[in-house]
């Protein structure tokens, strides 16, 4: 679904129109259709944005067509992403805009621990169709070490181990959380995260393709925004707006 009221072409000047249009997705509580602001990290990235003139228009998709459009150059950028050598390829990167942890969830009556890949031979595990994990991860993955069911959404993922599907769930810590509390509430109590050892603790950020022909200029414009926005406090603010710390450490 396409946000805010007006739409330019991608062929208008970025002098004319100090227009931006990104892909979005669910990834609550830091990316959601459903939030005012459309969650933390698209509240960031909006009014970063604006502190260097530039209005944000986003677009919802589902994360693989997200990507793909702002790849082509069928919207500007997308929000907001890890760093891959593969994406890399296709996009500038901003400065973080935030700091995820990734762990596995499952079963509250099931003991689990992990040391390794190898001490996962034999799970069924959930993974997000066109989230990156890391490259240990994936070489698990495409090697046959580990057995990985995937979905369109992280949501789709805690659902399928609630019912016991698969054995264990990769999701960020608070967004797993939220999805309890919030769309998921009758499974709160059955469905916990393992945070003692996270697969992988991440920088997140605003990505714009290098179809753009100012697309280095509108990174910077967004870095020193954002830097604006974090001199003045603003950027705690949101994050305690939403019941989250700056580091994610928890979400309540």
């Amino acid at each position: 679904m396409v946000l805010l009221l007006f739409l330019l072409p991608p062929c208008q000047s970025w002098a004319q129109s100090q227009v931006i249009r990104l892909t979005n997705g669910e990834f609550p509580p830091f990316l959601t259709e459903e939030k005012e602001g459309y969650g933390v990290a698209s509240r960031i990235v909006t009014e970063a944005f604006a502190a260097s003139g530039y209005l944000v228009n986003y677009g919802f998709f589902p994360w693989k067509r997200a990507l793909v459009l702002a790849e082509r150059g069928e919207w500007d950028g997308s929000v907001v992403w890890s760093w891959s050598e593969e994406r890399a390829e296709s996009f500038l990167y901003s400065d973080p805009v935030i700091v995820t942890r990734e762990v596995f969830f499952h079963r509250s009556t099931r003991d689990f621990t992990w040391d390794g890949y190898e001490s996962l031979t034999g799970y069924r595990i959930g993974a997000t169709i066109g989230y990156f994990y890391g490259e240990e991860f994936h070489h698990a993955q495409d090697t046959g070490l580990i057995q990985v069911e995937h979905v369109a959404t992280d949501y789709h993922n805690l659902r399928k181990l609630a019912h016991d599907r698969i054995d264990i769930s990769l999701v960020e810590i608070n967004v797993g959380r939220a999805l309890l509390k919030e769309q998921l509430p009758e499974f709160r109590d059955m469905v916990v995260p393992y945070d003692e050892k996270p697969v992988r603790v991440t920088t997140l950020h605003l990505v714009v393709s290098k179809t753009l022909m100012d697309g280095e200029g509108i990174v910077s414009a967004f870095n020193k925004g954002m830097k604006q926005i974090d001199d003045t406090g603003r950027i705690e603010e949101i994050f305690r707006q939403a019941g989250l710390t700056r580091r994610m450490d928890h979400y309540e």
